[in-house]
């Protein structure tokens, strides 16, 4: 099992091949996900991977503490995996979050796939924007064409909403 070990969103924008999307929106969330998803796979192998590495370092040990008995992780987590020259972020969909003005970095250096889509019209996309409604804020995909369109909102209820602010760029 490949289990990626960061939240809904952040999987939603890139992440290996067939690894495990955890449905949650904080880590805090993660024990109760592991409860009630993985306890039958106590004995298989399980690799855990994060952005950076420090997530995984708790994660697996919660996991172990929990009697998991074949846990591993990523060390140096996607970045690293991404920098490697050997494997060239090898098997990576998408781009990976980070936490600053960037949103998203590349991983794969070989082959780039797409795996965003527009939460309006559902096109293939890559652009991460904040919803401009100001009592959402969503982070969603959203292509040129729709946030320029909806005034990057992530639904029309939040297009039409009084609390919304108008980005320069749309």
């Amino acid at each position: 099992v490949i289990l990626d070990g960061r939240t809904d969103y952040e999987y939603d924008l890139g992440h290996f091949r067939n690894a495990v999307r955890p449905d949650i929106k904080s880590f805090r969330d993660f024990p109760q996900w592991i409860r009630e998803n993985l306890s039958d796979k106590k004995n298989i192998p399980i690799l855990t991977y994060c952005t950076g590495g420090v997530r995984c370092e708790k994660l697996t040990a919660y996991m172990l503490a929990e009697g998991f008995t074949d846990v591993a992780q990523l060390h140096g987590g996607i970045v690293s995996y991404g920098k490697d020259d050997d494997v060239q972020g090898q098997l990576w969909d998408g781009l990976c979050y980070v936490f600053d003005k960037r949103i998203a970095v590349p991983v794969n250096r070989n082959e780039h796939v797409v795996i965003g889509a527009c939460v309006r019209c559902g096109q293939s996309t890559e652009q991460y924007v904040n919803c401009a409604n100001l009592d959402c804020h969503r982070q969603h995909f959203q292509c040129p064409d729709c946030e320029k369109k909806t005034r990057r909102s992530c639904s029309t209820a939040c297009e039409h909403s009084s609390r919304h602010e108008f980005p320069l760029s749309a």
